[in-house]
């Protein structure tokens, strides 16, 4: 399904249930339905690629979770096509075994009871005898018609909310909390990019209305610096830095690092909004960044990434070392890195 690859499965077995499966972490659970069926849905692949171009086309939370569920009736719909279809095959299937059965019944009572001659002359009607198609059509009709009751009757007795009280297995066992977490901050994302808005044009009229602070609104300083830290995948803290660069008049600003919590291209691709600036944005890799959020962030034309660099803006020399956990799997590098960190910034 677009970014996606979900690997659906039906089995058959004593309570009704429906298990999302995310290999290797574990699965959700919940008793969805009456029918003696499971449904499992696997996670199979996803592409970055396209869900990155999701999560920064979504305008909100409302918007993206349409998007991605917008191909959901169309590929439940072909998994039931694709189940009725498997069992019309399922009674074609069952209808030759039961002949082969009986042929082979047949073939031996007759040849313990009656004789050879009388076995061999059983056995030859039965291969030359014409194929039934009245036992054949009731056969595949039983198989469709079952599995037809099967789907239509889970269907009909899903129940959706089964999930607010989930069952989870493995490493997800962990996962009620976060998803509870992230759940409350998308739901009031844009009401805190709104206020933090206000805050942004409240604070310069006051910065504005007080004394000896003329300095700073009038114009007449040379260099306006904004200095950030620790956005941590916030887009509504992003846009806040954006406002006040704007309503403050910032000559540049500067990014000591952890703007992702993670380090993965996904959470990287938030920061694209970032292309829209028109002055520059210096970045210091912090220890939640990685190698990955670096090259995304060089592309955006305004970033310029300080990792041992030292740049000039206006006359104001800027000298950056990221932290040695960004080049690194790991949150906190060793502490050899951090003594060749303190080298470096000592000779600058």
């Amino acid at each position: 399904m677009g970014a996606i690859q979900v690997e659906a499965r039906a089995s058959v077995q004593l309570q009704g249930e429906t298990v999302f499966a995310v290999p290797p972490f574990g699965e959700v659970k919940a008793s969805t339905h009456w029918t003696p069926l499971r449904i499992t849905l696997s996670l199979s692949g996803l592409d970055l690629p396209k869900l990155e171009q999701a999560v920064t086309t979504a305008q909100d939370r409302e918007d993206f979770v349409q998007n991605l569920s917008a191909e959901w009736p169309r590929q439940v719909w072909t998994f039931a096509l694709w189940l009725l279809f498997l069992a019309t095959l399922g009674g074609l299937f069952a209808y030759f075994l039961i002949r082969a059965f009986s042929h082979n019944y047949n073939h031996d009572h007759a040849h313990d009871h009656e004789g050879r001659d009388i076995a061999s002359a059983h056995v030859s009607r039965l291969q030359t005898g014409k194929l039934r198609w009245r036992p054949v059509i009731s056969c595949i009709l039983a198989g469709f018609l079952g599995s037809a009751v099967l789907i239509a009757t889970t269907a009909a007795t899903y129940n959706r909310k089964a999930f607010e009280r989930p069952r989870y297995v493995g490493v997800l066992q962990a996962a009620p909390w976060i998803i509870n977490f992230i759940d409350r901050g998308l739901d009031h994302i844009d009401e805190v990019g709104r206020k933090l808005e206000v805050i942004s044009r409240n604070l310069t009229t006051v910065f504005e209305s007080m004394d000896g602070v003329d300095s700073v609104s009038a114009g007449n300083v040379d260099l306006r610096v904004l200095h950030v830290s620790d956005l941590h995948n916030n887009p509504a803290g992003l846009d806040f830095v954006l406002e006040v660069a704007e309503n403050f008049g910032a000559d540049l600003i500067i990014d000591t690092g952890d703007m992702t919590d993670y380090g993965t291209a996904l959470e990287a691709s938030l920061s694209e909004r970032l292309a829209k600036l028109e002055i520059p944005y210096l970045f210091v890799p912090g220890n939640h960044d990685s190698e990955e959020v670096v090259r995304y962030l060089r592309r955006l034309r305004p970033v310029t990434v300080l990792d041992g660099k030292e740049v000039r803006v206006k006359g104001l020399s800027i000298y950056g070392v990221g932290d040695p956990a960004s080049k690194k799997e790991e949150l906190v590098a060793a502490q050899e890195d951090y003594q060749e960190q303190d080298q470096l910034l000592a000779g600058a």
